[in-house]
Order: structure tokens, then C-alpha cells, then sequence
């Protein structure tokens, strides 16, 4: 029979830009406990519409129907950065420079106006514009440019992989360390630690699933992922509109409602672009984000080495540029690793069913992914032999010393120096 629990847990604080964690983590695990359970899988969303529950709740009973497999997923850190997944938009003080700016350049007087949302601002300035419009004071096909910010809830913002990930290790070493959470026919009282650990995810959280494998590779034994970014997508992370806010958004948007203006939007966060700052994004923060590393991939290679699928299309360069995945699947090919990439880049590889697109993320179905990839993945990984004493893993930064580590408790731990 299948059974459903849901958890919440204490996570981590963002130890890099010391700022104390508001919100608790909520994570549900799925299994049939009338099967002998074989492997845990982390089913990790991305942040579009498989954040969906509808989605979420076909993809899971999909997964238990054909594998026996307990699936765990992670509503980790700032998966809530969408409009249509919880988020808020609204106007922060960057924004509403912008806003200013332009009524300044364009003769708009917007002083001591009230507006009660963001939605009134817009609709004011969308107004305002109109007007010059018809007085031939812009070109009729002129759009203006606007920033917006999407607020997730529960004080969350974008830290971008290290959280999220450090979220979902945690989840792992909670529901390996309390037998008493679930009885399966092969576990009895639930004890995981014997199983075989598979993280599966499509754009972002493929990229998460990277990120756990480099964070502590002992704790992961194998990654399917399709069309995650080999390095840091800056636009991801809020900061860049202090840069160019036309150039490097997140997304935008052109619509009826404001038929003049062009909505720019980011994700709101706590890093900057300013060198000044005890909170600016460096290099050293960019680094230990990025899966596509060399000194990093050494240094991971050093520990078990999971499996790695994957799959990406030539033609995703802006999100996830193509070249840099190739480059980082040959690099851990050199290295020792079992990392395959499939390339997608012919329309007759769209069969409608599996690959549906060739843009970002394929319109790929995971059910079709999973069924495909996981069971010659166990297969591969029963018959490794994988014992480590050591589970700490240390990586330099430019600037920063990375340490992540299990604690005697068997929970993981972070540790940042500067030197």
C-alpha cells in the first residue's frame, strides 16, 4: 500500500552571509510498504511547473509503480522563487529606483502618490505613458523597461545551491538516522543506511543534485539529471540587475495588462555586486557553485565517485550553456568517473513522448527518464564496492576554505575560513 508522510525539520542558517534561517524545511517521503525497498531517490524539483503538487504527486506514484524505491522530496531553500509557486512580486528599493529614474527622464510626476502594490505603480506608469504616447512624446512602439522582485515566502531568498543542497543532505542524513520514521517488508523498523542513494532532477534541481554529489560524494551513488547548468546561472541569483537589469534578468515579460512596459524580474537576495560589501558575490562564492571546477573535480575525485546521466540540448545556451556541460562530463570521464551525457540535437530525437522540444529542459518526461536510466544505475552500483572512513571534504576558493563534513552524529556540517 502506498504510504505519504510529511516532515519539517530544522535546517541550516546561511553561514556565508551570516544570516539566521527564518524558516523550517519541509520534505515527504512516498514508498509502497508492501516492497522490498532497493534505493532512496530524491525527486528534485526545479523552479518552474514541476514544483507543481499535481505534477509532483503522478511523477511520485509513476515512480513507486514500476521501482521499488522510497522517493523523498525537498521543498529546499527558495523553491518558492515563482509567482505561480507561493512567491510575491514586488517593488524593492533598486526597483523603485528604476521607476524614479524613469519618471524623471520622461517628465512624470509621481510624487506624493500613493499606490497600494506594485500592480498600481505599473498601472500608473503604464498610463502615464500612454499619454506622452499620444502626444507623440515616444515612439508609439516604445517599451519602457521595469524591474520586479519576487519575494519568496518564509523570509526565504536566493542563496543559489549551497542551502539548497546542504537542505537536502540534511534531509538524507534525518531519514537514514531515524529508523522509526516508516516499516517497509525489507527494513522492518526503516533503517536506509545500507541503500543506495539516487538524486534525479531536471534543470535546477539537476543542478542541485550535482552540487550534493560535490558537497559530500560519499553520501551519493548516483545522479540522472536533465538540462542542469555546469556552472552558476549569475541571472538566477538577484544580484545582476545592479549591473544591467535589461540585459541580465531572470525573465521578462510583455503583456496586455501593460501595454507599454517591459517587466524585467529577479529573485530577491541578500548578495550584491558591490566589491565593497560584506555581502558581495566574489569570485570564491562563484566557484564552489559551479560543478564545472578542474581543482574542484580533482579534489572530488579523490572520494567515492557516484554515477552520473544526463541529458541536454544544443540548443539550451543561454540558461545552460551546452559547451560548458560537455566540457565538465569529459573532465569527469578523465577522472575516473562513469558520466555519460547525451546530447539532444536533432529534431527527429523528438519523439513527443520522452524529448518533446529542444529548448531548456526538453519538455522531458521523468517518469520516461527514471524508467530509462535507474535500473541499469543499480545494477552498476550493486556491484561496487563503496567503504569510506572519511567524510570530510575540503575545498579552496580563491579567498575561502570550504569544509563540509558528517558530524559524529552522522549529520552534515559546514564550515567556512578566510585566509
Amino acid at each position: 500500500m502506498l504510504q505519504t508522510k510529511f516532515f519539517q525539520i530544522p535546517s541550516f542558517d546561511d553561514i556565508e552571509l551570516n544570516i539566521q534561517r527564518q524558516s523550517l524545511l519541509n520534505f515527504r517521503i512516498d514508498y509502497d510498504d508492501e516492497k522490498e525497498v532497493k534505493a532512496i531517490v530524491f525527486l528534485l524539483p526545479g523552479l518552474g511547473s514541476d514544483i507543481n503538487d499535481t505534477y509532483q504527486n503522478k511523477l511520485i506514484y509513476r515512480v513507486l509503480e514500476n521501482h521499488d524505491v522510497i522517493c523523498v522530496s525537498v521543498n529546499y531553500f527558495c523553491v518558492h522563487c515563482r509567482p505561480q509557486n507561493g512567491a510575491k512580486l514586488i517593488l524593492d528599493e533598486f526597483d523603485k529606483n528604476i521607476i524614479a529614474t524613469i519618471c524623471n527622464t520622461c517628465q512624470i510626476d509621481i510624487n506624493n502618490k500613493y499606490f497600494n502594490s506594485h500592480k498600481d505603480v505599473l498601472k500608473f506608469l503604464d498610463a502615464e505613458i500612454t499619454e506622452l504616447k499620444s502626444k507623440n512624446k515616444l515612439p508609439k512602439d516604445k517599451l519602457i523597461d521595469v524591474s520586479l522582485t519576487c519575494e519568496p515566502p518564509n523570509e526565504e531568498y536566493q542563496n543559489f545551491g549551497i542551502m539548497q543542497a546542504l537542505d537536502c543532505l540534511q534531509v538524507l542524513s534525518y531519514i537514514k538516522t531515524n529508523h522509526n520514521l516508516f516499516t517497509s517488508k525489507n527494513t522492518g523498523g526503516g533503517d536506509l543506511t545500507q541503500l543506495p542513494t539516487i538524486l534525479v532532477g531536471s534543470s535546477h534541481g539537476g543542478y542541485v543534485s550535482h552540487l550534493m554529489a560535490k558537497l559530500m560524494p560519499w553520501e551519493i551513488d548516483g545522479v540522472i539529471d536533465n538540462s542542469s547548468y555546469a556552472k552558476a546561472f549569475l541571472p538566477l541569483i538577484g544580484f545582476t540587475k545592479e549591473i544591467n537589469f535589461i540585459k541580465y534578468s531572470e525573465a521578462f515579460d510583455i503583456n496586455s495588462r501593460f501595454a507599454n512596459l517591459k517587466l524585467n524580474f529577479f529573485t530577491k537576495t541578500h548578495f550584491t555586486s558591490n566589491p565593497s560589501s560584506p555581502r558581495y558575490f566574489s569570485k570564491a562564492h562563484y566557484r564552489i557553485r559551479n560543478i564545472l571546477d578542474e581543482e574542484h573535480l580533482q579534489i572530488q575525485a579523490q572520494y567515492p565517485r557516484p554515477i552520473y546521466r544526463s541529458y541536454h540540448s544544443v540548443y539550451d545556451t543561454r540558461i545552460a550553456p551546452p559547451e560548458d556541460k560537455i566540457q565538465l562530463y569529459e573532465l569527469l570521464k578523465k577522472l575516473g568517473f562513469d558520466a555519460h551525457l547525451t546530447i539532444i540535437k536533432n529534431k527527429d530525437q523528438i519523439d513527443g513522448k520522452f524529448i518533446k522540444n529542444l529548448e531548456h529542459g526538453m519538455g522531458m518526461s521523468l517518469k520516461t527518464l527514471i524508467n530509462k536510466e535507474l535500473p541499469t544505475m543499480l545494477e552498476k552500483i550493486s556491484k561496487q564496492k563503496k567503504k569510506t572512513n572519511v567524510k570530510k571534504i575540503t575545498y579552496p576558493s580563491e579567498n575561502l576554505i570550504y569544509t563540509f563534513q558528517k558530524s559524529e552524529y552522522d549529520f552534515p556540517q559546514f564550515f567556512l575560513k578566510s585566509f
